[in-house]
Protein backbone atom coordinates (compact mmCIF):
# COMPACT_ATOMS: atom_id res chain seq x y z
CA UNK A 1 0.00 0.00 0.00
CA UNK A 2 1.39 3.81 -1.04
CA UNK A 3 2.16 5.72 1.68
CA UNK A 4 -1.43 8.04 2.40
CA UNK A 5 -0.22 12.02 1.91
CA UNK A 6 -0.45 14.16 4.81
CA UNK A 7 -3.92 16.07 4.86
CA UNK A 8 -3.46 19.19 7.16
CA UNK A 9 -6.96 20.21 6.53
CA UNK A 10 -8.54 19.62 10.13
CA UNK A 11 -5.57 18.71 11.69
CA UNK A 12 -4.00 21.42 14.73
CA UNK A 13 -0.69 22.63 13.15
CA UNK A 14 0.68 23.30 16.65
CA UNK A 15 -0.09 19.93 17.28
CA UNK A 16 1.71 18.83 14.39
CA UNK A 17 4.62 20.99 14.27
CA UNK A 18 5.66 20.43 17.82
CA UNK A 19 5.28 16.87 17.53
CA UNK A 20 7.76 17.35 14.84
CA UNK A 21 10.18 19.07 16.46
CA UNK A 22 9.92 16.76 19.35
CA UNK A 23 10.91 14.16 17.16
CA UNK A 24 13.37 15.90 15.26
CA UNK A 25 14.64 17.06 19.27
CA UNK A 26 14.86 13.35 20.25
CA UNK A 27 16.72 12.04 17.45
CA UNK A 28 19.68 15.19 16.82
CA UNK A 29 20.47 13.76 20.91
CA UNK A 30 20.76 10.15 19.41
CA UNK A 31 22.43 11.50 16.64
CA UNK A 32 24.96 13.42 18.68
CA UNK A 33 23.88 16.52 16.52
CA UNK A 34 22.26 18.09 20.45
CA UNK A 35 23.40 18.28 23.51
CA UNK A 36 20.90 19.55 26.18
CA UNK A 37 23.26 20.97 28.65
CA UNK A 38 19.90 20.91 31.08
CA UNK A 39 19.04 17.37 30.88
CA UNK A 40 22.92 15.75 30.61
CA UNK A 41 23.21 17.64 33.75
CA UNK A 42 20.21 15.86 35.64
CA UNK A 43 20.82 12.55 34.56
CA UNK A 44 23.12 9.76 33.70
CA UNK A 45 24.14 8.84 29.98
CA UNK A 46 21.87 5.98 29.51
CA UNK A 47 19.20 7.90 31.14
CA UNK A 48 19.68 10.42 28.79
CA UNK A 49 19.49 8.30 25.81
CA UNK A 50 16.49 6.73 27.19
CA UNK A 51 14.48 10.12 27.48
CA UNK A 52 15.42 10.57 23.84
CA UNK A 53 14.37 7.95 22.76
CA UNK A 54 11.38 8.65 24.20
CA UNK A 55 10.58 11.67 23.00
CA UNK A 56 11.64 10.24 19.46
CA UNK A 57 9.46 7.54 19.86
CA UNK A 58 6.63 9.42 21.48
CA UNK A 59 6.27 11.94 18.98
CA UNK A 60 6.08 9.49 16.04
CA UNK A 61 3.66 7.53 17.72
CA UNK A 62 1.68 10.62 18.36
CA UNK A 63 1.65 11.73 14.42
CA UNK A 64 1.58 7.73 13.43
CA UNK A 65 -2.59 8.23 13.05
CA UNK A 66 -1.53 10.85 9.98
CA UNK A 67 -0.16 7.97 7.59
CA UNK A 68 -2.40 4.55 9.38
CA UNK A 69 -4.46 2.66 6.75
CA UNK A 70 -5.88 0.47 9.55
CA UNK A 71 -8.41 0.82 12.02
CA UNK A 72 -9.09 4.06 13.03
CA UNK A 73 -9.45 3.46 16.60
CA UNK A 74 -6.26 1.78 16.87
CA UNK A 75 -4.62 5.05 15.07
CA UNK A 76 -6.06 6.98 17.78
CA UNK A 77 -4.68 4.74 20.60
CA UNK A 78 -1.10 5.12 19.29
CA UNK A 79 -1.54 8.56 19.39
CA UNK A 80 -2.62 8.77 22.87
CA UNK A 81 0.72 6.56 23.72
CA UNK A 82 2.71 8.70 21.98
CA UNK A 83 1.34 11.70 23.22
CA UNK A 84 1.98 10.51 27.17
CA UNK A 85 6.05 9.52 26.13
CA UNK A 86 6.17 13.12 24.76
CA UNK A 87 4.30 14.58 27.64
CA UNK A 88 6.40 12.34 29.84
CA UNK A 89 9.87 13.14 27.96
CA UNK A 90 8.98 17.20 27.81
CA UNK A 91 8.24 16.87 31.90
CA UNK A 92 11.58 15.26 32.60
CA UNK A 93 13.30 18.32 30.61
CA UNK A 94 11.15 21.32 32.22
CA UNK A 95 12.21 19.58 36.00
CA UNK A 96 15.44 19.30 34.98
CA UNK A 97 15.73 23.09 32.83
CA UNK A 98 14.16 24.28 36.33
CA UNK A 99 17.33 22.55 38.29
CA UNK A 100 19.49 25.56 36.10
CA UNK A 101 18.18 28.42 37.90
CA UNK A 102 17.05 30.94 36.12
CA UNK A 103 19.16 30.70 32.81
CA UNK A 104 16.54 27.63 32.66
CA UNK A 105 13.45 29.26 33.30
CA UNK A 106 12.40 29.96 30.01
CA UNK A 107 12.74 26.73 28.31
CA UNK A 108 11.26 24.76 32.08
CA UNK A 109 7.76 27.10 31.47
CA UNK A 110 7.51 25.75 27.51
CA UNK A 111 8.68 22.50 28.00
CA UNK A 112 6.24 22.10 30.93
CA UNK A 113 3.26 23.55 29.45
CA UNK A 114 3.75 21.30 26.18
CA UNK A 115 3.60 18.48 28.62
CA UNK A 116 0.17 20.02 29.61
CA UNK A 117 -0.90 20.31 26.41
CA UNK A 118 -0.50 16.59 26.41
CA UNK A 119 -1.86 15.56 29.12
CA UNK A 120 -4.58 17.70 28.19
CA UNK A 121 -5.41 15.91 24.77
CA UNK A 122 -5.35 12.86 25.80
CA UNK A 123 -7.94 13.93 28.14
CA UNK A 124 -9.91 15.05 24.92
CA UNK A 125 -9.27 12.22 22.97
CA UNK A 126 -10.18 9.47 25.82
CA UNK A 127 -13.48 11.94 26.34
CA UNK A 128 -13.94 11.36 23.00
CA UNK A 129 -13.30 7.67 21.86
CA UNK A 130 -15.76 7.03 25.16
CA UNK A 131 -18.45 8.93 23.35
CA UNK A 132 -17.95 7.64 20.34
CA UNK A 133 -17.63 3.52 21.51
CA UNK A 134 -20.66 4.54 23.96
CA UNK A 135 -22.83 5.44 20.68
CA UNK A 136 -21.60 2.86 18.73
CA UNK A 137 -22.42 0.16 21.33
CA UNK A 138 -26.13 1.84 21.67
CA UNK A 139 -26.48 1.58 17.33
CA UNK A 140 -25.15 -2.07 17.60
CA UNK A 141 -27.22 -3.02 20.61
CA UNK A 142 -30.64 -1.35 18.68
CA UNK A 143 -30.12 -2.59 15.21
CA UNK A 144 -29.33 -5.90 17.05
CA UNK A 145 -32.57 -6.27 19.12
Amino acid sequence: MRPQRIRMDGINPFEVYLLLGVVVSGLAVLLGFADPTSVRKALPPLLLAMWAVLIASGGSAALADLWWHGNPFTAVEIRRVGLAAAGVGASVYGGAAFLLGPPGFAVAVLNLAFAAACASRIRQISRRLREVRNHLALVRGESGG
